[in-house]
């Protein structure tokens, strides 16, 4: 977006105590995490769901909590009452307070940061004469980053007026120029889908800042941005010939390292694909590998030296290569591809200073290897360049393209490059695939019968025992299969666990295990046989011998005993039969 990300400052918890002094690094230190969280947000999208929506929240959190801090630097402004968070009236601001009104508040008012109060940009008066105008600013730019982040663009947007006034009627010339509260504008303008007014916002920056600065507009390093944004903006708008035009103007800047700008090269071949500007795509693609004429070229070269700035590394050549290749495929131009990789080849070898492969003019004549791993006397053009293209994913599909075209016209050519291609590709001490092994086995039969058709234990995957840097000698083979092999332990079992019958041997657990004591079968059986030998104890079972014959149990005395109870019953004494007293003094 349209935030500084390397400005980012984090405010500590003691950043506004009532220590003297001017600010410390301590209580203000720069940080890029709130940029690196940002980005880890959009950049979550695939995987786990689970997991990037644990990301997400946890950014969220992290977001609101270094909103936090930054607004508590700040002074509130009560939305009912007016009064600010210092005792103060509150802030002019409509924006940040539409619904101030005229009741009066009391001078001692102190309100917290809470949800009820605006934010203002104004700083406590405890921190006003603490903080430096960078440091105050600094602050604001990324609060009004994480309102953009959060999704609160009408702050966002306010802050960045706010900035934008002050450095305006700031005498620093420098300052007036700085382009970060224009990017936080015309951002929080494009997140409200505003996209017209934040292009024009920017164009007006740069045309004031190209009128003010000092130094030429082609040098004006504070437009670089401004003009990246506009542009992104108009790509989004699908207008991708003005975006172009604006990426040409970037790239006509004298500063090299734009000039000689990667992405900025990318950007323009991918703008004029879409366009279908098939003439321009390769002009732009065979200036960017022979550099231009000669006149362009020594100037290049000049301001290469200059400026200290390395030449294109080969992957950026071979990537230029690949695009152009895979532009004459398109084309139905398979000759023209497969000339273009011996051409490119031809003059690496002269930036190198190895000539040609005829042998003249060349410095290395004994068959020593070149950059890319290849001998000189061995290596033809197209070989040297294939082993270039097939070092990246996209040269290698487009080395592949270019084979399988050439091959019906140039069977000798297509076989160098396919060789090329497939000793570059191969990481040194990987295996080398069997193509007869494949052949002879099925992706439907088992690894076994695969084996047994081949004659061999082998995998499809089969050991190279040439030698070598990318080979693996069948000793070292064999090592690695007896160290794989595992030792098999005696498996111990249980004492009376026998693993030939069902359930071991043992039998089934009692169901009742789970139930307390007293409610189980087995115990109400030993209750019942407990109570039976009470019951015995108690009486007599079975013959006594020939004892004492117990006369209480002769039944024919049993007829006279209830005549002769009868006749010794005496009739009671006058009164009521009464109970007899237990004890003196109780009833």
């Amino acid at each position: 977006g349209g935030g500084r990300t390397e400005g980012l400052v984090r405010i500590g918890h003691g950043s506004h105590s009532q220590s003297s002094g001017s600010t410390s690094s301590k209580s203000v230190s720069v940080s890029s995490s709130v940029s690196n969280s940002i980005s880890n947000v959009s950049g979550s999208q695939g995987g786990n769901l689970n997991a990037a929506a644990a990301s997400a929240a946890a950014t969220r959190r992290f977001i609101a909590n270094c909103t936090r801090k930054l607004e508590a630097l700040l002074v509130h402004v009560d939305v009912v009452g007016g009064g600010g968070a210092d005792g103060s009236a509150g802030s002019s601001n409509p924006n940040l307070n539409p619904n101030t009104s005229n009741k009066p508040s009391s001078a001692n008012q102190v309100h917290p940061a809470s949800s009820g109060l605006k934010p203002t940009t104004k700083f406590l008066p405890s921190l006003e004469s603490r903080l430096t105008h960078s440091q105050k600013r600094t602050i604001l730019l990324n609060l009004g980053l994480l309102y953009l982040s959060s999704g609160r663009v009408a702050f966002a947007k306010e802050v960045g007026a706010s900035v934008r006034a002050e450095d305006e009627a700031s005498k620093n010339a420098k300052r007036r120029l700085d382009d970060a509260p224009v990017l936080l504008q015309a951002s929080a303008l494009a997140a409200e889908g505003r996209v017209v007014e934040a292009d024009r916002l920017l164009d007006d920056f740069i045309t004031s800042s190209s009128s003010t600065s000092p130094l030429p507009s082609s040098v004006s390093s504070n437009t670089l941005r401004p003009r990246l944004l506009r542009a992104q903006l108009l790509l989004e708008r699908g207008e991708g010939v003005a975006a172009l035009a604006i990426l040409e103007e970037v790239a006509s800047m004298e500063p090299a390292s734009i000039a000689h700008s990667n992405a900025l090269l990318a950007s323009r071949i991918g703008i004029l694909e879409t366009l279908g500007e098939t003439a321009k795509t390769e002009a732009l693609l065979t200036a960017s590998l022979t550099g231009g004429g000669e006149k362009d070229k020594k100037e290049k070269e000049k301001r290469r030296n200059e400026t200290e700035i390395p030449p294109p590394p080969p992957i950026v050549r071979a990537w230029c290569v690949s695009r152009l290749a895979l532009l004459r495929l398109r084309e139905g131009r398979p000759d023209l591809a497969l000339r273009l990789i011996a051409d490119v080849d031809k003059k690496e070898g002269m930036r190198n200073g190895q000539g040609t492969n005829d042998g003249k003019n060349s410095k290395n004549t004994n068959g020593s290897k070149n950059a890319m791993g290849m001998t000189n006397n061995k290596a033809t053009k197209e070989q040297e360049t294939a082993a270039l293209l097939a070092a990246t994913p996209l040269g290698a599909a487009v080395l592949a393209k270019v084979t399988r075209a050439t091959v019906l016209r140039d069977p000798e050519a297509a076989a160098g490059l396919m060789a090329a291609a497939g000793s570059a590709a191969r990481v040194p001490g990987t295996p080398v695939m069997s193509i007869d092994l494949l052949e002879s086995s099925s992706a439907t039969v088992s690894d076994s019968a695969a084996s047994r058709i081949a004659g061999t234990k082998r995998n499809a995957m089969e050991i190279d025992g040439e030698g070598g840097a990318g080979g693996v000698t069948a000793a070292a083979g064999a090592a690695a299969a007896a160290k794989k092999a595992k030792r098999h332990r005696k498996p111990r079992y249980p004492k009376g666990y026998d693993p030939a019958l069902p359930n071991g041997g043992i039998s089934a657990p009692d169901p009742e295990r789970w139930l307390p004591k007293w409610e189980r079968a087995s115990f109400k059986k030993r209750q019942a046989r407990r109570g039976q030998r009470a019951r015995d104890a108690a009486g007599v079972k079975g013959s006594q011998g020939a004892g004492k014959v117990d006369e209480s149990l002769d039944k024919s005395k049993e007829a006279a005993a209830p005549a002769a109870a009868a006749a010794k019953t005496v009739a009671p004494k006058g009164g009521p039969s009464l109970p007899t007293r237990k004890g003196k003094g109780r009833k």
